[in-house]
């Protein structure tokens, strides 16, 4: 399956990819209000209380990080809905609000304890080269750039490695077991057009950020490369 091949098939209905990214795009953004919402009805609390003093204490830090937590619970959910959103717009079908609100929830425990592992695993990785900066290299110069930097490549290595998984079980509601087993048999039989694939992924979502590309690549061309990605991973 290549991308060229899945526009092809797309051309002619759009509007479910375009659509499937502003519904996870909304959703998100609701959701990230709400949890500020919730800390800004926290701090009201306090004050109205007269215990603004706790503001900074463990009882709010364990608040911020129950919202962080909802956060990326919803977040993992919208990430499957998404991919679910885009499988079915691949197929000619537009994903209703509800239908992706209710996959989304659905998803979302799987999902999250895909996201679990693989940021699990980037901490194995990632903690000897914190603990080599920090007790070794902090002493010299431009040290902390060249470790964000592995840092980075890290994180990037352990997402691809990972992105089978995510995608197996976002798109086709696979389970956590299944999701992990995908990974071996993804890379087994589609290594480099994978990897390929993903750089471009990462290069789409990097343009996300520069206005008026970010039109065509959240809503356009980001979707089909995941369409592409998703179908390799069948």
């Amino acid at each position: 399956m290549r991308i060229l091949e899945v526009f092809e098939k797309t051309k002619k209905h759009l509007f479910p990819l375009a659509w499937a990214s502003l519904l996870y795009i909304v959703l998100n953004l609701l959701t990230a209000l709400a949890g500020m919402g919730i800390l800004s009805l926290y701090i009201l609390l306090l004050s109205f209380i007269g215990a603004i003093g706790y503001l900074i204490s463990p009882l709010s830090a364990g608040v911020v990080a129950v919202v962080a937590l909802f956060y990326a619970f919803a977040s993992a959910g919208y990430k499957g809905g998404v991919l679910n959103a885009y499988l079915k717009a691949y197929e000619g079908k537009t994903t209703s609000i509800t239908e992706f609100y209710s996959y989304s929830l659905d998803r979302a425990l799987t999902m999250f304890g895909l996201e679990i592992i693989k940021h699990g695993v980037f901490l194995i990785f990632a903690g000897p080269l914190i603990a080599l900066y920090y007790f070794i290299l902090s002493k010299y110069q431009y040290t902390e750039i060249l470790t964000a930097l592995a840092l980075l490549a890290v994180y990037i290595i352990i997402c691809l490695i990972f992105s089978p998984a995510l995608l197996w079980a976002g798109a086709y509601g696979a389970n956590i077991k299944s999701g992990l087993k995908k990974i071996i048999s993804t890379f087994k039989k589609h290594h480099i057009h994978y990897i390929a694939y993903y750089l471009l992924l990462l290069i789409s979502i990097a343009l996300s950020v520069i206005p008026i590309i970010n039109i065509a690549t959240i809503f356009l061309i980001t979707p089909l490369i995941l369409i592409t990605l998703i179908r390799m991973v069948r």
